[in-house]
């Protein structure tokens, strides 16, 4: 299962909805949150962007 999180700030509530996912993506326009998750978090992957272009390109 993948799980995306549009907005997910820190990935703190995503890694508990996603214990079963493989793969979990964060999508979160912050350039500091993202820091921060790929800090604390490194098994979430970060991608810096809104909701707008989140299918306009490819984030996995």
């Amino acid at each position: 299962m993948f799980l995306l999180d549009q907005g997910g700030n820190t990935g703190k509530v995503t890694q508990v909805y996603a214990r079963n996912c493989k793969e979990i993506v964060v999508l979160e326009p912050k350039h500091a949150v993202v820091e921060y998750g790929r800090k604390y978090r490194p098994h979430i992957k970060y991608v810096e962007g809104g909701a707008e272009n989140a299918f306009c390109r490819r984030i996995l």
